[in-house]
């Protein structure tokens, strides 16, 4: 019990230590990117508190549809039965469990027989040195303890919204700590297993021991394909496919944090693309911000930190009034941390691969559909040369609940975005210039949508989906050009499509049977069909328009 205590007593110090180097390196060695201001006694405690979120707690959002304690403490027995082990390892660890607490009341019962029953001075005096041996708690009840102090204060405390799958997964990720004191119990519950067979069955006592190693080999064979990981760069390709399409002394505002990290450790660690300044906007928006502003000169912060109706807070727009100056261009990467009715008024987000870039609205609107075909196909091109080492993480693999399932989910969210850009910009020019030439950017905007509907469910449900594809199409039959290329080797940047996991072979027009425009009429019906027949159309505002158009359209084929 003393080497135990003095072990703990080595890991506080040194887990100690730690946190003191801190605030000496980072006066030392200040850098762009790091949490908090720990130069101070104060912002010390507060980083070391995790202060910024809640003290202590996961999550610093809307905590109240959080479940309670109660409810992740069952989830954690659920995860730990049906998902890292199995039935039979939990009944196991109950086992185990209760030997551990019966052997303890056993020796606390034998400890205090022993103290009643012997008198002498010398039998007291060696009560008195191995008292604690026989009435204190095991090295195995410490470890209980240690479980139990794990589980009530960590789902105390935690806060994530467990209803969402990413939410659960990075919450499933602490459950290794328990997990890992559980197994111990599983190792004794097992061993009294074996006794009993070897018990049971002398004759065989050789095989009952080999069977805890039988086990886990099965079990390393069972889950060696979900867990080999030995070709995953997901997250190097992902933040390179966002910094290198980005040009010269550009600024990366972030506000994910797959997104912010996976960027920050390659400027910092690998010294990639380190002319792009990135700033997280979450963190622009706490009052430690202040200290951090001289490590951006390039940067101009209209006030102490980004907020919104506090003192010496600035907004977004405010920043980007200030910044979007001469050739320095600003690309964003998720959503503003607060509303900003002037951000709305005076910007506007154009997809630029996996981010969009702000611009002034009144600038946007003098770009072509055909002038940014071309820039937004070049830079995809880009991004697909990035994503060529691993392609994109395998669904099956990488569920909702992993990291690597968020890049799935911005691949194709950025994938379609520029899609539907692009057949914004076409269809505008058509409206405004009858002889434009946005024949071209109308077949690649609807051959963009069809794939990402196709490789993607959450995309494939959403009723703006397949009213934008039917506008696509619809304009595509209006469209008078005869210089159209359908070739999906034209149409996409080279080996994007070894991307996907479905071609456009059964949509896509072939040339035989039919001409283009009645394969687009055809395309139109199904796809508008498709988005009347969905119940969440009904609340789009221009459902009842749509509704029109499609039935009028019918019924003039029906009178032919």
């Amino acid at each position: 019990m003393k080497l135990i205590g003095a072990c703990a007593a080595m890991f506080l110090t040194s887990f100690t230590m730690l946190y003191l180097t801190l605030p000496v390196f980072s006066m030392l060695f200040p850098h762009v990117g790091s949490w908090g201001d720990v130069t101070s006694i104060k912002g010390l405690i507060r980083h070391v508190m995790r202060a910024d979120y809640g003290t202590f707690q996961l999550y610093s959002g809307d905590d109240d549809h959080a479940c309670g304690f109660w409810y992740r403490t069952i989830l954690w027995l659920k995860d730990f039965t049906f998902s890292q082990t199995n039935p039979f390892v939990v009944g196991c660890f109950f086992l185990g469990i209760y030997n551990t607490i019966s052997n303890h009341i056993m020796k606390h019962y034998k400890g205090k027989q022993f103290q009643s029953d012997r008198k002498s001075k010398e039998i007291k005096k060696y009560q008195s040195k191995c008292y604690f041996k026989l009435g204190g708690p095991s090295f195995e009840m410490l470890v209980l303890a240690s479980l139990l102090f794990y589980l009530v204060v960590f789902h105390g405390l935690s806060n994530l919204p467990l209803h969402n799958d990413l939410f659960f997964g990075i919450h499933q990720r602490f459950w290794m700590h328990v997990n890992i004191l559980s197994f111990f119990f599983v190792g004794i519950g097992l061993s009294k297993v074996l006794k009993y067979l070897t018990t049971l069955w002398p004759q065989k006592s050789s095989l009952v021991i080999f069977l805890p190693l039988v086990f886990i080999i099965a079990v390393g064979l069972f889950t060696r394909s979900s867990q080999n990981q030995r070709d995953n760069y997901h997250f190097s390709q992902y933040a390179k496919s966002i910094l290198s399409s980005l040009p010269l002394d550009s600024v990366l505002l972030t506000n994910y944090d797959q997104q912010w990290t996976s960027v920050r450790y390659l400027q910092e660690c690998e010294g990639y693309r380190t002319d792009v300044t990135s700033l997280h906007l979450g963190m622009m928006s706490y009052s430690w911000f202040e200290a951090k502003r001289l490590l951006y000169p390039s940067l101009l912060f209209p006030g102490k930190r980004y907020g919104q109706g506090q003192e010496h807070t600035f907004q977004l727009s405010d920043f980007l009034k200030v910044n979007l100056r001469d050739k320095q261009r600003i690309f964003i990467g998720g959503k503003p941390s607060f509303p900003d009715k002037h951000y709305d008024s005076f910007f506007e987000e154009i997809p630029h691969g996996i981010v969009d870039e702000v611009v002034i609205l009144k600038e946007s609107g003098n770009r072509s559909a055909e002038e940014y075909r071309l820039q937004s196909k070049s830079i995809w091109t880009q991004v697909v040369q990035e994503y060529q080492r691993s392609a994109l993480p395998d669904k099956k693999q990488y569920d909702q609940v992993t990291w690597e399932s968020t890049i799935v989910r911005e691949f194709f969210d950025h994938f379609s975005s520029r899609a539907t850009t692009l057949l914004d910009l076409a269809v505008r020019e058509g409206n405004t210039s009858p002889n434009a030439s946005i024949g071209q950017a109308l077949i690649e905007s609807i051959a963009w949508l069809e794939l990402a509907r196709l490789n993607d469910n959450l995309i494939a449900s959403l009723p703006h989906t397949w009213k934008n594809l039917g506008l696509g199409y619809l304009w595509v039959v209006k469209n008078r050009e005869d210089t159209l290329s359908l070739d999906i080797d034209d149409i996409f940047p080279k080996d994007l499509l070894s991307l996907m996991e479905t071609g456009l072979d059964d949509v896509w027009w072939s040339g035989e049977g039919e001409d283009i425009k009645s394969w687009a009429s055809s395309r139109w019906a199904i796809s508008w069909e498709k988005f009347l027949s969905m119940k969440e159309s009904k609340s789009d505002p221009s459902f009842e328009q749509v509704k029109s158009m499609y039935e009028s359209v019918l019924g003039m084929v029906k009178r032919q």
